[in-house]
């Protein structure tokens, strides 16, 4: 193989005015996100979260918060790690620019659905306090249930309950009554059943328990219906191995 496949993949940062390069150093996806880890030095590490191959947010880090997501993601997701050619794929951009921290999240309100913003809030607990994305997620079920869309609702409590097992509050209200018709369809439903109706769940569930051969397959049919670069080789890394 040409060395030159195998050299490292480079790429620009820039964060509040100041411009640096740094080589990327592993790269995990897990259910339509996208985590980046690139490295300066020994311990200069930075990782950068995408949504569908969109930045999301980035920042220096001396390392991921013990059990957020992106620790968890490096430790149960899809891992590419340099040196692989594969990694030029997953890296849309040579040159990024990281959104303001302190309009991020209504930024994300503003640029995504609310299912969409809920899931991406799970992912940036290393950059804000967990309780304070909780309070978020929870602000938008409060907001579907006073409008009466108890479907919606009950997807954004799903996402706030997996993101926050310990929210007492969070899980008596997936027991409620009102909630009890959409547990049955979820969990008597086959996966082409609830994927009609909520994509990104049925996603999630199939990255979490990929290694069920039958999961598995329905997976690969996922990134087959993604047109796109990165559900490619991502697809293409997991019948290589």
């Amino acid at each position: 193989m040409n060395n030159d496949f195998l050299k490292p993949s480079e790429f620009s940062i820039k964060d509040k005015k100041k411009t640096a390069t740094w080589q990327v150093n592993r790269v995990a996806t897990f259910a339509g996100i996208k985590v980046i880890h690139a490295k300066a030095a020994e311990n200069d590490n930075f990782y950068l979260i995408y949504y569908r191959n969109s930045l999301i947010f980035g920042e220096q880090l001396e390392q991921p918060v013990t059990g957020s997501f992106i620790e968890k993601v490096f430790r149960e997701g899809i891992v590419i790690e340099s040196p692989n050619p594969m990694l030029s794929v997953l890296i849309p951009q040579q040159m990024v620019t990281i959104p303001n921290k302190n309009k991020l999240l209504s930024q994300l309100q503003k640029n995504y659905s609310p299912i969409e913003f809920a899931y991406i809030a799970t992912t940036l607990d290393s950059f804000f306090p967990m309780e304070q994305l909780a309070k978020t997620i929870d602000q938008i079920f409060f907001h579907f249930r006073r409008n009466g869309n108890y479907k919606k609702a009950f997807q954004i409590l799903q996402i706030l309950v997996d993101f926050m097992p310990a929210f007492q509050s969070a899980n008596e209200r997936m027991s409620s009554h009102d909630f009890r018709s959409y547990q049955e369809f979820y969990h008597s439903s086959v996966l082409s059943a609830i994927y009609e109706k909520d994509p990104l769940y049925v996603e999630h569930y199939c990255y979490k328990n990929r290694f069920n051969p039958d999961v598995h397959s329905y997976l690969e049919e996922i990134f087959r219906s993604q047109d796109n670069s990165v559900a490619q080789a991502v697809r293409l890394f997991l019948l290589l191995r």
